[in-house]
């Protein structure tokens, strides 16, 4: 009797022993995920050492992306890597519990023979890795150098071009993805293609074509003036200007300062001349703008002056101001335009050029014609009445076959006050 008695408190304390084990909320011993150990653990505390752990990986693996003996190191938080461990944390859990009371306590016995380890699951944002191979590219990029064509003592002169290299970020990212997926890759080469410049020699050798050429003269005496037409003249010789590319006077001259290298000198401003930084500027896009329109180019913005002004006839003259006026115009034709401007001795020379020639017997002219203004100018325009000396000026263009004219048209209206400019 004593024994069964014995016997009968060694299960019971044995049952008690069993179901505390298998009733505990805790991960059983020996299961791991990668070289953690989770038993013991409640799945809260488990998931707090493994995001403590995840932390700990993402700045420590690193990929070598590498060209070459030139290399950087980014970690995995920098390529937006996430450990997935929420799904494996419940399989650790789990582990044991699905099983009859029997099966469970031999499989928690055999944990401590035979450990059960979990790999950890990546997984990336691929937004994340172009994003950084965007800030990465021009560390593992070559600029190319663009063909650079000038033009002295009346010829071209173009020198080659030489290519660059790039970083090829979709085919790098695809490198950096399988490499992440694999898990044992830690040096990957960089993936690079060439890097075309904008412009070639071949393209710049078409350039021959005098399209339209314009010249004004300034007197030599006025120094400050000559010095802003020489300044404005340097900037706009050597553009290119690619087919449907809109010339803009204003982004290309920049900001009309001393500290651009222009001086005061008159100006006109509101019928007024007065002294201001960049007296002389005008002239030089007047003179662009008569090479534009013997050019036949595309005018897209254009303002005469409130005065009438010395360097050309009425009507052909464009204004400027850095804040409130700008010459445009657009290259209309199916190759690269070249603008070139320089002064001699007292005169200012635009010439347009391109790879297209004009029509041999096609010749233009512009006449300028002083009428009566229009009835909406003078409803709009209360200060101009009947014994007003002001101008209302039509520009005309006429085109000639030969020496037959084919076409006459209106290519501006412009108006005048009338005042002193001395």
């Amino acid at each position: 009797m004593r024994k069964e008695i014995n016997a009968f408190l060694f299960l019971l304390i044995f049952a008690v022993f069993l179901f505390r084990i298998l009733l505990t909320n805790t991960i059983y011993d020996g299961i791991y995920i990668e070289n953690i150990s989770l038993g013991g653990l409640t799945i809260e505390e488990a998931q707090k050492k493994l995001q403590a752990y995840e932390q700990q990986l993402l700045i420590q693996n690193k990929l070598e992306l590498c060209i070459g003996e030139y290399q950087e190191d980014v970690s995995y938080e920098q390529l937006g890597v996430q450990y997935e461990f929420s799904n494996i944390l419940e399989k650790a859990y789990q582990w044991g519990r699905d099983q009859n009371w029997m099966e469970s306590y031999l499989t928690i016995c055999s944990l401590k023979k035979k450990p059960v380890i979990f790999p950890l699951k990546i997984s990336y944002n691929e937004d994340n890795i172009y994003l950084l191979l965007k800030e990465l590219q021009k560390n593992f990029s070559q600029k190319p150098k663009d063909a650079i064509i000038q033009r002295n003592h009346g010829r071209f002169n173009v020198i080659k071009e030489k290519k660059g290299k790039k970083l090829n970020i979709t085919q790098t990212a695809h490198c950096i993805k399988n490499a992440l997926t694999m898990g044992n890759i830690k040096r990957i080469e960089v993936q690079i293609e060439e890097w075309q410049p904008q412009y070639t020699k071949t393209q710049l050798e078409q350039i021959q074509y005098l399209l339209g050429s314009f010249v004004t003269s300034f007197s030599e005496d006025k120094v400050m003036r000559n010095h802003n037409i020489q300044q404005a003249s340097k900037q706009i010789n050597g553009i290119l200007i690619h087919p449907g590319e809109i010339f803009s006077t204003k982004k290309v001259l920049g900001e009309i300062t001393k500290e651009n290298g222009y001086v005061e000198a008159p100006v006109i401003i509101k019928g007024n001349l007065i002294k201001d930084v960049g007296g002389g500027i005008c002239q030089v896009v007047t003179t662009l703008y008569n090479a534009v329109l013997f050019s036949e180019l595309e005018i897209i913005e254009r303002k005469n002056h409130s005065l009438p002004v010395g360097y050309v006839p009425l009507g052909q003259d464009a204004a400027f101001a850095t804040t409130w006026l700008d010459f445009k115009f657009q290259n209309n034709t199916e190759g690269l335009l070249y603008i070139e401007s320089f002064t001699d001795k007292n005169e200012l020379y635009v010439n347009i050029y391109g790879t297209i020639p004009k029509e041999k017997d096609r010749r233009i002219e512009f006449i300028s014609k002083i009428e009566e203004p229009p009835l909406s100018i003078i409803t709009k325009d209360k200060q101009i009445k009947e014994e007003s000396k002001d101008l209302y000026v039509r520009l005309y263009k006429r085109v000639y076959n030969k020496d037959q004219l084919i076409e006459e048209k209106v290519i501006n209206e412009s108006y005048y006050k009338m005042k002193s400019t001395s």
